[in-house]
């Protein structure tokens, strides 16, 4: 095996898949989803019979470097995405040039980076802060099983139409003062074949140990109990992930 360089070839075989693709599904039995924003799953039963999809799941399978990071069905549902975000942007089964431009860098950026990204939202309860003032908390580190977690944090005013993107409306939050967290996990694919090992076993308490440990540094400065209402789990990646909400 060999690593695939980000470049021509990678970007060559995706194009092929791609066009491939979208006259496929510009075909009869392609119409009858152009209709809704189609998922992965709407789109992979028409497009895994193409060759240039077999073709380039093959040669990412070359790269010994991704086969550490991903197992087989991440890998696929990465190439699902790719199409799916195309025919999302385009609305239509059209090939545009600068729409696969754009997202195709997106795909490439985040099939050879090493880590997860996701990102916390955690209302705060008890908590008070001048409405323009944020609290910008960098470079922290979290001693996690047998894993040193890395995370940055802010304290800011929730807008009322962040709660409603980020929580759908489906939860009545009471506090407008939240706990923005971002952090990291190795992309390993015995261990955490997708941005869901969020809430794997092995890291399903790494949210909440993570929200401990920043509750205890505002309990230094803050008198009261300082607690957090609920929070919001969604891993920022290519690959898009069911939006959670849980209560603590």
């Amino acid at each position: 095996m060999v690593a695939i360089e980000p470049g021509p070839n990678l970007s060559d075989k995706c194009e092929k898949y791609i066009k491939s693709s979208l006259a496929i599904l510009a075909s009869k039995g392609g119409l009858e989803i152009a209709k809704q924003r189609p998922r992965p799953n709407d789109i992979e039963p028409y497009v895994t019979t193409n060759t240039e999809y077999h073709n380039l799941i093959k040669y990412l399978k070359q790269d010994e470097s991704l086969i550490k990071k991903y197992d087989e069905q991440t890998i696929k549902k990465f190439i699902s995405v790719l199409l799916r975000k195309i025919v999302n942007k385009t609305e239509s089964f059209e090939y545009n040039s600068n729409v696969f431009s754009e997202v195709y860098s997106e795909f490439e950026s985040e099939i050879h980076a090493e880590k997860w990204t996701v990102r916390i939202i955690a209302p705060l309860i008890n908590f008070e802060m001048d409405d323009t003032a944020t609290i910008d908390v960098e470079g922290m580190k979290l001693a996690f099983k047998n894993y040193e977690i890395d995370f940055s944090f802010k304290i800011r005013k929730i807008p009322q139409n962040e709660i409603a993107e980020f929580l759908g409306g489906k939860v009545k939050i009471i506090s407008n003062i939240c706990i923005d967290c971002y952090y990291w996990v190795e992309k390993d694919s015995e261990r955490a074949p997708e941005p869901t090992s969020a809430f794997s076993p092995e890291f399903n308490d790494l949210p909440h140990a993570i929200l401990r440990r920043i509750l205890t540094m505002l309990r230094l400065f803050k008198e009261g109990d300082v607690e957090l209402e609920n929070y919001y789990i969604k891993p920022v990646s290519f690959l898009p992930c069911r939006k959670l909400c849980r209560s603590v």
